[in-house]
This record gives structure tokens, C-alpha cells and sequence, in this order.
């Protein structure tokens, strides 16, 4: 559960909160959607890209 509220916290701090899903209790999708365009823009890229990054440096760069 930390893991997903360090999520919400990272993506909460852009205003910008992805949909999280979790299967078999141990793996975790994170999906960026812009409902008010119904679909994909630039933003959801971006933090898609930050959301990696940050998760290969709380990896140690192990991704």
C-alpha cells in the first residue's frame, strides 16, 4: 500500500491522478487517460515518462 500511495502522492503534486489497477495482489498497472479530451494527450505522455523514471530510481535503475 505505500507503493500505491507514493503513486497518487507523486502524480497528485501535477493534478494529474492515473487509474490503478491491481491483479493477483502483486502487480500493479498504471494508466494515464485524459477523460475531458477522451483519450491520450501530451501530459499523459509526460507523465508516463516521469512516473518510469522515477520508479527506475526507486529501483536503483533496475526497472
Amino acid at each position: 500500500m505505500i507503493f500505491l500511495r507514493e503513486i497518487v502522492i507523486f502524480s497528485a503534486r501535477e493534478n494529474h491522478l492515473p487509474d490503478i489497477g491491481i491483479h493477483e495482489g502483486r502487480f500493479v498497472d498504471v494508466a494515464w487517460y485524459t477523460y475531458a479530451i477522451g483519450g491520450l494527450s501530451q501530459n499523459d505522455f509526460i507523465m508516463a515518462a516521469r512516473l518510469s523514471e522515477w520508479l527506475r530510481c526507486r529501483q536503483g535503475g533496475n526497472l
